[in-house]
């Protein structure tokens, strides 16, 4: 989500793009769980430690998020 809301193309014409907060990972160290949870604001305890799966969300879009289910609407209001 805020990686989505990073880009532009999750944001309209027009407007800022939104920076996410905190640093990208040390690639040199190992990564427990998902590379993206230090950064996100809608991580819990699972995201530290799970890998999350690729999720199809159709037309050829995939998501690896353990919250994909629950934040689907959260994340519709995080880039709107």
């Amino acid at each position: 989500m805020g990686m989505l809301a990073s880009t532009v193309h999750g944001q309209e014409r027009g407007r800022d793009i939104e920076a996410i907060p905190g640093s990208p990972p040390d690639l040199r160290r190992t990564i427990h769980g998902c590379s993206f949870a230090p950064r996100c604001k809608f991580a819990v305890a699972a995201c530290r430690s799970s890998l999350p799966p690729p999720v199809d969300l159709g037309g050829g879009q995939y998501v690896c998020c353990l919250r994909t289910g629950e934040l689907t609407g959260a994340a519709k209001l995080a880039i709107a």
